[in-house]
């Protein structure tokens, strides 16, 4: 297993696409940090500044693009150019060579966002209204997405046949995700009775891990006010130990949960 890890990370370090995403990365952190800081001057909106913000929402949106166009694209190339029938011969388990990609894709991509956005969260703690917490969050957010999202494009990769298809379909997971599931919560719940729109709601929230984790980042920092009175309600419901329990035990579901489909898929692929 940590032979794939490694063979991966070296793998990735010489991958174009990990060197543009931190470039990209670098570029839009570092000219929307600018361009607000020099509107705003670093002003707080309601207790989060507005560059951490704006950093917030790039990282949301960005972090699962890369995750998902990389892993995915990683292993299909593995089942096309045959490396995958190579270490099948070294009777290594699905579930073992999923892990070991993840661990090497992860470890990759983070440095990719280190480096992408390590700059602009450092001008942002010493030159405007950002706090450490503010800053931290946002760096295990990164974190918490990489491998999140790293794990469904290894389930998505796996079940495309080659490097084109498993892009694109990370590609319909991203937007879907990103910029639609949102606005369809949205709609639906305007039609569901007033005694089961709040638990829905929820439900809805947690089934896209981008809203959830963007919902936690917003509860860390004790600003549930920024969604509504209800989601204040909730960020006291979840304040203390009860809300570490929620967020470990939800992570935990939406890791390992694609690692397992992705390794039984390409069990099945075995057949």
């Amino acid at each position: 297993m940590m032979a794939v890890a490694r063979y991966e990370w070296q793998t990735m370090l010489r991958n174009r696409w990990l060197a543009a995403f931190a470039l990209l990365f670098a570029i839009l952190s570092s000219g929307l940090f600018y361009w607000q800081y020099a509107i705003y001057q670093g002003e707080s909106g309601i207790g989060i500044s507005k560059p951490t913000s704006i950093l917030m929402n790039l990282v949301l949106q960005f972090v699962p693009l890369m995750s998902l166009i990389l892993s995915a694209q990683s292993i299909a190339g593995d089942k096309g150019d045959g490396m995958l029938a190579l270490l099948r011969s070294y009777q290594l388990s699905s579930l073992r060579y999923i892990t070991g990609k993840w661990l090497g894709l992860c470890a990759a991509m983070t440095l990719s966002f280190v480096i992408g956005i390590g700059i602009p969260l450092l001008i942002s703690l010493f030159f405007s209204s950002s706090s450490l917490l503010q800053l931290l969050t946002l760096f295990f957010e990164g974190i918490l997405l990489i491998g999140i999202f790293s794990a469904i494009g290894l389930w998505l990769g796996g079940r495309m046949k080659g490097r084109m298809g498993a892009i694109s379909s990370s590609l319909v997971v991203w937007f879907f995700l990103v910029f639609l599931y949102s606005m369809i919560v949205m709609i639906v719940i305007q039609y569901i009775p007033y005694l089961w729109k709040k638990p829905l709601l929820a439900g809805f929230l947690v089934l896209n891990p981008i809203e959830a984790i963007r919902i936690g980042s917003v509860f860390i920092q004790g600003q549930g006010e920024l969604y509504g009175a209800e989601f204040v309600n909730w960020q006291r419901t979840l304040s203390g130990w009860k809300g570490i329990g929620v967020a470990f035990g939800l992570s935990l579901f939406y890791l390992f949960t694609p690692i397992g489909m992705a390794a039984k898929s390409l069990k099945k692929g075995e057949r």
